[in-house]
């Protein structure tokens, strides 16, 4: 198992903005890095899915950065396979509000929500904020 010494993205880059003036400048992490953070993500969620396994809590604080600065994905308490999907529909309450889709928020949780999740990731990790100001619990 791979360590974290980063931390989670969340916490990675306010340390990152408070070394760089506050900005989470191209010169604290570049875009070319953050790309390649969004498509590491991108393959590990094929990878699960590919395996009928489906995250459902996908958010900043879930994805952990390496010393590398590498992507790790974090905390599978939540996880079900597609079987377990299906038996549990209509059960709410394990998401991050913020970061699941309506039909997740309904209890109708899908292969579709963690897109959804993922796209908001993908959002904060390319720009380093939320999408919404809600915050990125």
């Amino acid at each position: 198992m791979q360590h974290a010494e980063n931390g989670d993205i969340q916490s990675y880059y306010k340390r990152l903005r408070e070394e760089h003036g506050g900005e989470l400048t191209k010169k604290a992490i570049s875009i070319s890095k953050r790309v390649e953070l969004v498509f590491q993500l991108c393959c590990a969620m094929r990878h699960m899915h590919a395996l009928g396994i489906f995250h459902r809590d996908l958010k900043p604080l879930n994805l952990m950065v390496s010393k590398s600065v590498n992507l790790l994905l974090g905390d599978f308490g939540a996880t079900k396979d597609e079987k377990s999907l299906q038996e549990n529909s209509g059960q709410t309450g394990l998401y991050s509000k913020f970061f699941a889709d309506a039909e997740a928020r309904a209890g109708n949780f899908t292969p579709a929500s963690d897109v959804y999740a993922f796209a908001l990731c993908a959002y904060f990790i390319l720009h380093g904020e939320s999408l919404f100001n809600e915050g990125n619990e």
